[in-house]
């Protein structure tokens, strides 16, 4: 399956999930982290957590808002990846950028982080026929789900 920042980000959930061994604080970003993201919005956040002020479980870091849409085939990642049926329309912002508190990463378990990554190299769900593989659809869902 297509490997990027979804494949790094998951590998490290299931790792830190599994030992316990998470940061208070972890960041997620892309290497490309600056054309995403307001880099005084990043100092703030950064200066927050080093005065320890900062007491949020979830917090998204990019600056541009996805539209929110359904497909069969998001629906289906979804299903595949946390197991339930989706409940109304995920919504989030571009490029998988975000911060994540200790308890919110940890919460859902290793084996659903472990599921979310062994799904990027599962055969796509039904739902998604027409979906050319290779085209990170699962890391596309993600980016809506982070803080699910």
């Amino acid at each position: 399956g297509r490997k990027d920042e979804c494949s790094a980000y998951l590998t490290h959930m299931a790792r830190a999930t599994q030992s316990g061994d998470a940061a208070q604080y972890t960041m997620f970003l892309q290497a490309d982290a600056l054309e995403h993201l307001r880099a005084h919005f990043l100092h703030i956040v950064m200066r927050s957590i080093q005065l320890r002020t900062l007491d949020v479980p979830f917090l998204h870091l990019g600056q541009a808002r996805m539209v929110s849409s359904y497909s069969p085939c998001k629906r289906a990642i979804f299903k595949q990846v946390l197991g339930r049926e989706q409940q109304g329309a995920a919504s989030g912002y571009c490029c998988a950028q975000f911060l994540a508190r200790r308890d919110m990463l940890l919460a859902p378990g290793a084996q659903t982080w472990a599921r979310a990554l062994q799904a990027m190299d599962d055969p796509m769900p039904a739902g998604c026929d027409s979906v050319r593989l290779g085209t990170g659809m699962h890391c596309l869902v993600f980016e809506s789900i982070w803080h699910v």
